[in-house]
């Protein structure tokens, strides 16, 4: 069936991909909302965000991991436990007091555990440094030449 309607779209000149199936999200993204730039001394304010792609009844176990340098104000207690209240979304917002900047990264990780599944999450703030590059092994890659014959740049094997 969807074939003949795929065919009818084409002759009216209606594009296939109307009948494309619909992109697979994630079902729990978690990610962190704070300052770019942080400084020894300075209080700041982090939000961390999850977006759930169907409302769960379900708790949510929460594990974080504050590095040194950080010191928690606001709540006194991280929770272990996030309670959805019948949406697809929770934020949380999280108060600092830096008496410098950390050196690792603030993570959290959100699990969700149902009868018959389990959604996992995890986030980072880094406190304003920059995200980790992967090495570029065409750096210190060599050019390849075979009997004169130029083959580009090779990739070294480790």
């Amino acid at each position: 069936m969807k074939h003949w309607i795929a065919a009818a779209l084409v002759l009216l000149g209606l594009p296939s991909a109307v009948l494309a199936d619909p992109p697979q999200r994630a079902p729990m993204v978690a990610t962190f909302v704070g300052p770019a730039k942080v400084r020894p001394g300075q209080q700041l304010t982090v939000v961390l965000h999850l977006a759930l792609t169907r409302a769960l009844d379900l708790p949510l176990a929460v594990t974080w991991t504050v590095p040194q340098g950080a010191k928690l104000m606001q709540p006194k207690v991280l929770p272990l436990r996030l309670q959805p209240k019948r949406g697809k979304v929770v934020d949380l917002k999280v108060r600092f007091s830096l008496t410098g900047v950390p050196a690792d990264d603030l993570l959290v990780a959100v699990d969700v555990n149902g009868g018959d599944f389990g959604v996992h999450a995890t986030a980072a703030y880094r406190f304003g440094r920059p995200e980790p590059k992967l090495p570029n092994p065409m750096d210190k890659a060599a050019p390849v030449k075979l009997r004169g014959k130029g083959f580009g740049t090779g990739v070294p094997i480790q």
